[in-house]
Protein backbone atom coordinates (compact mmCIF):
# COMPACT_ATOMS: atom_id res chain seq x y z
CA UNK A 1 0.00 0.00 0.00
CA UNK A 2 2.66 2.82 0.66
CA UNK A 3 4.84 1.52 -2.09
CA UNK A 4 1.01 2.41 -4.19
CA UNK A 5 0.62 6.03 -2.37
CA UNK A 6 4.85 6.76 -3.42
CA UNK A 7 3.81 5.95 -6.75
CA UNK A 8 1.26 8.29 -6.93
CA UNK A 9 3.84 11.20 -5.35
CA UNK A 10 6.46 10.43 -7.64
CA UNK A 11 4.31 10.65 -10.68
CA UNK A 12 2.63 13.89 -9.27
CA UNK A 13 5.81 15.25 -8.99
CA UNK A 14 7.17 14.36 -12.66
CA UNK A 15 4.09 15.67 -14.03
CA UNK A 16 3.68 19.43 -11.78
CA UNK A 17 5.10 22.39 -13.56
CA UNK A 18 6.03 24.75 -10.65
CA UNK A 19 9.24 23.59 -8.70
CA UNK A 20 8.18 25.08 -5.24
CA UNK A 21 4.86 22.17 -5.59
CA UNK A 22 7.71 19.57 -6.68
CA UNK A 23 9.51 20.43 -3.25
CA UNK A 24 6.78 20.14 -0.86
CA UNK A 25 5.77 17.22 -2.80
CA UNK A 26 9.05 15.29 -2.45
CA UNK A 27 8.87 16.18 0.96
CA UNK A 28 5.70 14.41 1.76
CA UNK A 29 7.18 11.56 -0.21
CA UNK A 30 9.43 11.34 2.11
CA UNK A 31 7.20 10.93 4.76
CA UNK A 32 5.41 8.27 3.35
CA UNK A 33 8.20 6.37 1.92
CA UNK A 34 10.78 6.37 4.33
CA UNK A 35 9.35 3.45 6.12
CA UNK A 36 10.24 1.47 2.90
CA UNK A 37 14.13 3.02 2.56
CA UNK A 38 14.72 0.81 -0.61
CA UNK A 39 11.78 2.26 -2.30
CA UNK A 40 12.20 5.94 -1.49
CA UNK A 41 16.02 5.66 -2.44
CA UNK A 42 15.48 3.83 -6.19
CA UNK A 43 12.76 6.47 -6.85
CA UNK A 44 14.41 9.52 -5.81
CA UNK A 45 17.59 7.99 -7.94
CA UNK A 46 15.56 7.85 -10.60
CA UNK A 47 13.84 11.17 -10.40
CA UNK A 48 16.93 12.73 -10.04
CA UNK A 49 17.98 12.41 -13.56
CA UNK A 50 14.44 13.17 -14.83
CA UNK A 51 14.32 16.62 -13.06
CA UNK A 52 14.44 19.60 -15.07
CA UNK A 53 15.14 22.32 -11.77
CA UNK A 54 18.17 22.94 -9.82
CA UNK A 55 16.72 23.56 -6.95
CA UNK A 56 14.48 20.27 -7.14
CA UNK A 57 17.31 18.53 -7.22
CA UNK A 58 19.47 19.71 -4.91
CA UNK A 59 16.52 18.67 -2.48
CA UNK A 60 16.18 15.42 -3.99
CA UNK A 61 20.17 14.76 -3.34
CA UNK A 62 19.87 16.35 0.63
CA UNK A 63 17.15 13.65 0.36
CA UNK A 64 19.51 10.81 -0.68
CA UNK A 65 22.26 12.02 1.83
CA UNK A 66 20.27 12.28 4.44
CA UNK A 67 19.96 8.49 4.41
CA UNK A 68 23.15 7.62 4.75
CA UNK A 69 24.53 4.22 3.93
CA UNK A 70 20.89 3.21 3.64
CA UNK A 71 20.90 4.85 0.07
CA UNK A 72 23.61 3.00 -1.27
CA UNK A 73 21.68 2.06 -4.51
CA UNK A 74 21.81 5.98 -5.47
CA UNK A 75 25.26 5.85 -5.18
CA UNK A 76 25.30 5.97 -9.54
CA UNK A 77 22.60 8.64 -9.77
CA UNK A 78 24.51 10.77 -7.01
CA UNK A 79 28.21 10.17 -8.62
CA UNK A 80 26.95 11.75 -11.78
CA UNK A 81 24.99 14.67 -10.12
CA UNK A 82 28.65 15.49 -9.57
CA UNK A 83 28.67 16.55 -12.52
CA UNK A 84 25.36 18.49 -12.65
CA UNK A 85 25.33 22.14 -14.63
CA UNK A 86 24.44 23.86 -11.26
CA UNK A 87 26.98 24.36 -8.65
CA UNK A 88 24.52 23.92 -5.81
CA UNK A 89 23.61 20.60 -6.84
CA UNK A 90 27.64 19.56 -7.86
CA UNK A 91 27.97 20.36 -3.86
CA UNK A 92 25.12 18.22 -2.54
CA UNK A 93 25.74 15.60 -4.38
CA UNK A 94 29.76 15.49 -3.28
CA UNK A 95 28.39 15.74 0.21
CA UNK A 96 25.71 13.49 -0.11
CA UNK A 97 28.53 10.38 -1.59
CA UNK A 98 30.59 11.23 0.84
CA UNK A 99 27.71 10.70 3.80
CA UNK A 100 26.73 7.62 2.10
CA UNK A 101 30.22 6.03 1.90
CA UNK A 102 31.83 7.36 5.29
CA UNK A 103 31.94 4.61 7.22
CA UNK A 104 31.04 5.88 11.23
CA UNK A 105 33.68 5.49 13.66
CA UNK A 106 33.44 2.77 16.44
CA UNK A 107 32.00 3.74 19.36
CA UNK A 108 34.46 3.44 22.80
CA UNK A 109 32.98 2.66 25.69
CA UNK A 110 34.03 4.50 28.07
CA UNK A 111 36.35 2.12 31.24
CA UNK A 112 34.53 1.49 34.17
Amino acid sequence: ELKKHGRVVIDAVVKEPNKDVRIYLLISLSTALKLDTAAYVKELADLLSKEPEGEVRVVIVQELGGLGPAAVEALPALRSATTDVQVAVRDAAKAAVKRITTKPEPKNDPEP
